[in-house]
């Protein structure tokens, strides 16, 4: 009986992470203070967890983990997204300033 590597993304549920995409998106842009943005990662695991643990309809280490990841999987994805869409505005950005 060996370990076995498993893959990171059997533990995400794509539907978890949208939810707690949303509700950390509607959290830091609704509450733009440095004090609460801090815990939303904290906030998008606990509800990862939560709506997991709902949609499941119990309780295993497998759910509480797969919950977990998938919140903060949102986390990053908000990260990543928000990198991106800062990298296409900011040659535009510089352009203007430039041409005025």
């Amino acid at each position: 009986m060996g370990l076995e590597m498993i893959p990171i993304n059997d533990f995400i549920s794509p539907i978890i992470v949208l939810a707690c995409l949303c509700v950390g998106y509607v959290i830091k842009n609704i509450i733009p203070n440095e004090k609460v943005n801090n815990w939303i990662p904290l906030i998008v695991c606990a509800l990862g967890i939560i709506l997991n643990i709902w949609n499941s309809g119990g309780v295993d280490l497998l759910i509480v983990v797969t919950g977990a990841i998938s919140g903060l999987a949102s986390s990053g994805l908000y990260e990543a997204f928000k990198g991106f869409i800062e990298a296409l505005t900011a040659p535009k950005e510089a352009k203007e300033e430039n041409a005025g």
